[in-house]
C-alpha cells in the first residue's frame, strides 16, 4: 500500500495481488487488517480540517465497499467477487471459474475528500498499516468421503460410504469401485446418491464424481478388507495384528527359526491399542521349538494372546530341528503337547502361524471341537486358510 493517497476520493486500486487461481478450483477470498489515515504534514494546507482521519478495517470508509476482481488472461474485465462480513474479516462466498484467473483488489472511499486552497503537491493523507488479502483455495478433494463401519472391514461386510461437500453443496454423480490392482467398475445403483452401500470382496478404493458446470470433480477413499474373518475374535480380525504376525512369519521362514511372543493390550487406550512382541530368548529357537520369555500383565500392558510361528508347511522336511530324527516332517496345525501346554499356562488364546494358515487354541469349556470356515472338523483348534491374502 502506498505511503500516501493522492486520490481525492480515497479510492485504492485495483491492485494486482500476483495470485492466480487454477481452473475449476474453488476458492474463498479473505481480507483482514487495518489501515490508519492521518494528515499529511508535508502538504501546505491551512484553515481546512481533514475529514475521516482514523482507523479503517476491510469494509470501513465513507463509501464502505471492498471489492475483488478476477481477470481472465489479458482481459481488462474485472468481474466482481462480493465480500461480506465474517467475524473480524471480510470474506467472499466460495467462487469457481472455468478458466485460470488473476486476482485484483480495490477499495472505494477509504477516507473523505478535501480541498487544499493553498495548492501544493503530494498525497493528501498519510497512510500506515496494511490489509492482507488471503486466497483460500480448495482443491477437487474438498468432497468429504466417509465410510462406516471403518476403513478396515471384514470380508462379506457392507461398507456404507457417505459424501458431503466441505464448502459448497455437493452434486453427486458416478460412484466407482476399484479393487487393488484391478479396474474401476461403476456402481450403478448409487448414481446420483449422497451415499453408497457396497460389499467389497477385496481391498480397494471407492471414488465419487461430482457433476458441476465447471467439469468433473472426484475424491477417493481406500478401505482394507480383512480376508477370512473369524468374527468372534477381535485380535486376529485386527488388520494391524495380522500384518505384524505375517511379517514375523516371513522373517521366521527366512531364518528357519520359530518366532514367538505375546500380544498385549495397552491400558487406558480407547479404542484399545495392541502391541505384538517377539519375545523368543536368543539362541533357543530352532525350526520346531522356541523358548519365549512372555511377561505377565503390568500397569501398562495386559496380556491378551500368545503366538508363535511354524516356518514349514505341513509335510515339509525339517532342516533345523534337533528335537526330531533326521528326515522328520512337519505336521500341520498346533503341536502336542507343547502348544496346548502354553495356552493352558497363560490362559489366553494362542495363535500359530504357518505358510498358509493361522490356527487358534483357546480354552473352550463345554465345547470340544472348533468350527472351521467350511466344515466341522475333529480338531480342537480353529484355522483360517489364506488368512493374509
Amino acid at each position: 500500500m502506498a505511503a500516501t493517497n493522492t486520490d481525492n476520493d480515497g479510492n485504492l486500486g485495483p491492485i494486482a495481488l500476483g495470485v492466480s487461481v487454477d481452473r475449476n478450483a474453488r476458492f474463498v477470498v479473505r481480507v483482514t487488517g487495518t489501515v490508519t489515515a492521518s494528515q499529511n504534514g508535508d502538504l501546505p494546507c491551512t484553515s481546512w480540517s481533514y475529514p475521516g482521519l482514523g482507523d479503517y478495517g476491510p469494509s470501513q470508509g465513507t463509501n464502505p465497499n471492498s471489492s475483488m476482481g478476477a481477470s481472465f488472461g489479458t482481459s481488462t474485465n474485472y468481474p466482481d467477487i462480493t465480500l461480506h462480513l465474517a467475524g473480524d474479516a471480510w470474506e467472499s462466498d466460495t467462487v469457481s471459474y472455468h478458466t485460470q484467473v488473476q486476482l485484483y483488489w480495490w477499495r472505494f472511499g477509504i477516507i473523505g475528500s478535501i480541498n487544499c486552497p493553498n495548492g501544493g503537491g503530494g498525497g493528501l493523507y498519510a497512510l500506515s498499516g496494511s490489509q492482507q488479502v488471503e486466497v483460500l483455495q480448495f482443491p477437487a478433494d474438498s468432497i468429504l468421503l466417509q465410510v462406516t463401519p471403518g476403513t478396515t472391514i471384514l470380508a462379506d461386510s457392507t461398507a456404507h460410504f457417505s459424501a458431503s461437500m466441505l464448502h459448497t453443496p455437493l452434486e453427486p454423480g458416478l460412484w466407482e469401485w476399484t479393487p487393488d490392482g484391478g479396474v474401476a467398475v461403476a456402481v450403478s445403483d448409487c448414481y446420483g446418491n449422497y451415499y453408497c452401500d457396497y460389499r467389497p470382496t477385496s481391498s480397494g478404493t471407492m471414488t465419487i464424481h461430482e457433476n458441476t458446470y465447471f467439469g468433473d470433480r472426484a475424491t477417493s477413499l481406500h478401505i482394507d478388507v480383512v480376508p477370512c474373518p473369524w468374527r468372534d475374535d477381535s485380535l486376529i480380525d485386527n488388520k494391524a495384528i495380522r500384518a505384524k504376525l505375517h511379517a514375523e512369519f516371513v522373517a521366521s521362514a527366512a531364518e528357519h527359526l520359530e518366532h514367538g511372543g505375546g500380544i498385549y493390550a495397552v491400558t487406558g487406550t480407547h479404542p484399545t491399542q495392541y502391541v505384538v512382541m517377539n519375545l523368543v530368548v536368543a539362541g533357543t529357537a530352532t525350526e520346531c521349538r522356541n523358548t519365549a520369555a512372555i511377561a505377565s500383565s503390568d500397569s501398562n500392558y495386559v496380556l491378551v494372546g500368545i503366538w508363535h510361528t511354524h516356518p514349514l508347511q505341513g509335510g515339509d522336511t525339517f532342516t533345523n530341528c534337533p528335537s526330531y530324527a533326521v528326515g522328520a516332517k512337519a505336521a500341520k496345525g498346533p503341536s502336542r503337547p507343547f502348544d496346548y501346554g502354553a495356552q493352558k499356562q497363560f490362559g489366553v488364546p494362542e495363535y500359530i502361524v504357518d505358510p498358509t494358515d493361522v490356527f487358534r487354541i483357546k480354552t473352550n469349556a463345554g465345547r470340544r471341537w472348533w468350527q472351521s470356515p467350511t466344515t466341522l472338523t475333529r480338531k480342537n483348534w480353529k484355522s483360517c486358510p489364506n488368512w493374509n491374502s
